[in-house]
């Protein structure tokens, strides 16, 4: 009996040593466990946090387009193709972040063929504006920006003239062709968005 009580004693001791052991061990895994999901649901949370603050960012631009173009449309004359006169030049040209400015001859054929497009772009695009302007009676304009060739299409971006198109240049080869054509050429340069397929396509026919 008493050997029975000394082996159950130390039987006693080596299950509770294990059962000790056996609770530390799942102990162990419970706090890796515990602090890999916290891990995970720490990086989750970052992810749905960068998710949410790049989402609020794009929500601001949307908003901030939105109103600038709103702005555009109603206070800088955005949407339509306007004839300006000498003394209307600069605060055109630098009063919106892109401007297509036109220096046209009432008698070129060509001056009239560009002003069809362009008009038609006016409306399509308030993202710019566009202007057209008699040469002979721009002399000052006409001789600063040294303007030698009618049609001229002079690219405006915060008030500096950085490119310009001379007749049909990089348009088309021939007097008839789509405004699509036209549009091409501005998207070349930046100046205006692609709306359609038309605009956004292959350019490398000038018909």
């Amino acid at each position: 009996m008493l050997g029975g009580k000394i082996g159950g004693g130390k039987t006693n001791k080596l299950l509770s040593n294990i059962a000790t052991s056996y609770v530390a061990e799942k102990a162990s895994e419970h706090l890796q466990n515990y602090a890999k999901e916290a891990e995970e649901a720490e990086s989750n949370d970052n992810e749905e946090s960068e998710l949410e603050i790049l989402r609020q960012k794009r929500l601001e631009e949307m908003k901030n387009t939105r109103k600038e173009l709103q702005e555009n449309i109603s206070l800088r004359g955005h949407g339509e193709y306007t004839e300006i006169t000498q003394d209307e030049f600069l605060p055109n040209v630098t009063g919106s972040k892109q401007v297509v400015c036109h220096f046209y001859h009432k008698d070129f054929q060509r001056c009239k063929i560009i002003d069809n497009h362009l008009r038609i772009l006016a409306r399509t695009h308030p993202e710019t504006k566009f202007v057209y302007i008699n040469a002979e009676k721009s002399p000052f304009f006409v001789e600063r920006l040294a303007i030698r060739t009618l049609p001229s299409l002079l690219f405006f971006r915060d008030g500096v003239n950085f490119e310009r198109v001379l007749g049909f240049d990089g348009i088309s080869n021939k007097d008839s062709f789509p405004t699509a054509a036209m549009a091409k050429r501005l998207i070349r340069s930046n100046m205006i968005n692609p709306i359609n397929h038309d605009e956004s396509g292959s350019d490398s026919d000038e018909d």
